[in-house]
């Protein structure tokens, strides 16, 4: 094989790709497996289960653009980062209602934003409704300034419209369902058929929302209204922990994603002849099949499961070697090490969890309490670290030789964090004087810097 060059889009998620890229990505890598074709049977709440890199936000999207395509749903995006008391929750204080109302308040104004025709459908109580959405579920004024930046035409129809406040409670039952079909009554004259909310929660967000995840699912009796669905994506642990398919009552249309070897090899190869542009090229052309059980069992372990994920990215690793030393391969069961080593650094970064541990790809790693608070400065420095550096007095105390306790707490980090903790790719160190950083890392809202 020899000048291996390869493209990258089959590796990457198809909602981070250009237009182009993503339908290539769709037609030549998806794999529509038994249960997508059942949960696009269902009509109603549907909620897939899988574990990490299962491949059901990927199952979610295609939902998505199937529902997006026939054009009969207004789909309105619901994620954790907008659920109650998270980071970017719309409504301060609001609850699951609150929040889902203000997310259809802002589909709709940027749907009638675009197509600012599709206001003159609306009778005058409908004008209303979609004043007093707007205005209390997005903000003082959020009506006007919206309106004041549509074409005369279209903006006609919505002067001396009254500012009323038509309802004063999101728990009362009468008024929960009340705006509801407001929404969906609102929506339907627009031309769709029901409204769907599509959520996605990943292993990382459930562990922080696992109580509004439950709330959510505790909603589905007041929310049962024919022309509002739902379809979501939960992972399976969460799902258990809250004990997500009792509290749906019988509701709600559950699909298990699971995976066998040979469906994953599959799912693989079809990236991987995606890349190559070569539909005849194995992945025994990259590696031995010693090397890829060896490899496939590390998966195993470090997702807890098959994972289509996992050997997608185990492939994109192989031809990264193989761009690199063509004349190599196929790569036998001694480069296993050093694989997985690359693996690691290229799609398993580091995110460190404040006061927990860290996140090394689908794996959540607890850190004992004086080694995670060496990683926290670590973390929040943008110079390598010493024993006099800030911060680090409260790692090491009066310790009588304070650089042999950091040479300690680094080697217990990396006893912890790293996939081979002789030849580190996260925890990185000079020789010399030069101290302690970190490499392939991600920082993100979760980390507290």
């Amino acid at each position: 094989m020899p000048n291996l060059t390869y493209a990258s889009w089959p590796f990457r998620s198809p909602g981070a790709l250009p237009p182009d890229e993503a339908a290539r990505w769709w037609n030549e890598c998806y794999h529509k497996s038994d249960v997508a074709r059942t949960a696009a049977g269902w009509s109603h709440w549907r909620v897939i289960l899988g574990g990490p890199g299962s491949g059901k936000s990927v199952l979610l999207a295609a939902l998505e653009t199937a529902e997006l395509v026939e054009g009969r749903s207004f789909v309105v995006r619901y994620p954790p980062s907008r659920w109650p008391g998270a980071s970017h929750a719309l409504v301060k204080d609001g609850n699951h209602l609150a929040q889902i109302m203000a997310a259809i308040a802002l589909r709709l104004r940027d749907y009638l934003g675009n197509l600012p025709a599709e206001v003159a459908r609306l009778t005058a109580g409908q004008r209303t409704v979609l004043r007093w959405m707007m205005d209390d579920y997005l903000g003082r004024r959020a009506f006007e300034r919206w309106a004041d930046g549509l074409p005369d035409e279209a903006a006609r129809p919505l002067q001396d419209i009254p500012s009323e406040k038509l309802y004063t409670s999101t728990t009362q039952p009468l008024e929960v369902v009340g705006q509801i079909d407001e929404a969906v009554n609102l929506i339907r004259r627009l031309g769709f058929q029901r409204v769907v909310l599509s959520v996605d929660v990943d292993s990382r967000e459930a562990q922080s929302q696992l109580s509004a995840l439950g709330e959510l699912f505790s909603w589905l009796e007041l929310m049962q209204q024919p022309g509002l669905a739902m379809m979501a994506a939960v992972p399976r642990a969460a799902a258990e922990e809250v004990d997500l398919v009792a509290r749906a009552r019988g509701r709600v249309n559950f699909a298990r994603l699971d995976w066998a070897l040979d469906q994953v090899r599959a799912v693989t190869e079809r990236c991987l002849q995606a890349a190559l542009n070569d539909r005849s090229v194995r992945l025994e052309q990259l590696a031995t099949p010693d090397a890829l059980t060896a490899l496939g069992e590390r998966l195993a372990a470090e997702y807890g499961e098959v994972s289509p994920q996992g050997w997608v990215w185990l492939t994109e690793t192989l031809l990264y070697c193989g761009s690199r030393d063509s004349a190599g391969l196929p790569l036998g069961a001694d480069s296993a090490d050093r694989l997985w080593r690359d693996l690691c650094a290229r799609h398993f970064p580091l995110e460190l969890i404040a006061g927990r541990g860290v996140w090394r790809g689908p794996r959540f790693i607890a850190i004992d309490p004086q080694p995670l608070r060496f990683l926290d400065i670590l973390w929040r420095s943008h110079e390598p670290i010493n024993i006099d550096s800030p911060g680090m007095e409260s790692v090491l105390g009066d310790a009588r030789n304070p650089k042999n306790l950091m040479h300690t707490l680094a080697r217990r980090l990396r006893q912890a964090i790293e996939p081979d903790p002789s030849r580190p790719i996260y925890l990185i160190s000079d020789r010399g004087e030069g101290g302690y950083w970190l490499d392939n890392v991600v920082r993100s809202g979760r980390d507290g810097v």
